[in-house]
C-alpha cells in the first residue's frame, strides 16, 4: 500500500488469480509476479533491462542481479508484454550482457558493486 496506494487493491487481486502471484520471486526481496505485471501495464515497460534495473531494485539486489529467474518469470509475464520466444530470449541475452558489463567495470575499477552504483561506471547507469 506504500507504494502504490489506491493501486494496491487492484496488485493484490491480481495477485490471488494467478498461482504464486503474491509469492516473493527474488531471496530476499518483496517483488510478486502481480506487482510485476502491474508494473508492465503501469509503466510502459519496453525491455527487460528497464524493468530489472530502473522500475525495480532486483538487478542491484537481488543475487547476480536474479538472472537465474527472470527466464521463469518471463514465461508468465510474456502475454503481458507481447513477446514472442525469441523476443524473451532477447532480452534476456540482453540483460545478461549489460550484467557482464557491469561486472567487468566493477573488476576493472576496483570496486565492490556497492561502491559502483551511483559512480556512473555501471553499463546504463
Amino acid at each position: 500500500v506504500r507504494m502504490y496506494g489506491a493501486d494496491a487493491r487492484e496488485i493484490l487481486t491480481e495477485g490471488r488469480l494467478v498461482p504464486e502471484g503474491l509469492t516473493p520471486l527474488f531471496d530476499g526481496l518483496p517483488y510478486t509476479l502481480a506487482e510485476l505485471s502491474y508494473l508492465i501495464r503501469t509503466e510502459h515497460i519496453l525491455h527487460l533491462p528497464d524493468l530489472a534495473r530502473r522500475r525495480t531494485s532486483t538487478y542491484f539486489l537481488a543475487d547476480r542481479a536474479g538472472l537465474y529467474h527472470w527466464p521463469k518469470i518471463l514465461e508468465t509475464l510474456a502475454v503481458d508484454l507481447g513477446w514472442s520466444p525469441r523476443r524473451q530470449s532477447e532480452e534476456l541475452a540482453e540483460l545478461d550482457r549489460q550484467y557482464a558489463a557491469d561486472m567487468q567495470a566493477v573488476d576493472d575499477n576496483q570496486l565492490t558493486p556497492d561502491d559502483a552504483i551511483g559512480t556512473g561506471k555501471l553499463a546504463g547507469v
